[in-house]
């Protein structure tokens, strides 16, 4: 099944070496209040966890073993 394209919610303009993004919907902020937007879409790749440890540069001999 194939995925919809995204919907872009910000336009970019470029300005030199500035940027303005101007969002493309209404945005509601109150008085001091912090509000999060996002700018780019949610990433979809696939990640592997590697912890790798360097007994080298210690004088302690840690086993370790790690699984995600």
């Amino acid at each position: 099944m194939a995925k919809a394209a995204p919907v872009r919610q910000f336009e970019e303009k470029s300005f030199f070496e500035y940027h303005l993004y101007t969002l493309q919907r209404a945005a509601t902020i109150k008085n001091n209040q912090i509000k999060q937007l996002s700018l780019f879409p949610t990433a979809t790749t696939p990640v592997k966890k590697i912890y790798e440890y360097d007994g080298s540069k210690t004088k302690r001999k840690l086993p370790l073993s790690w699984n995600w």
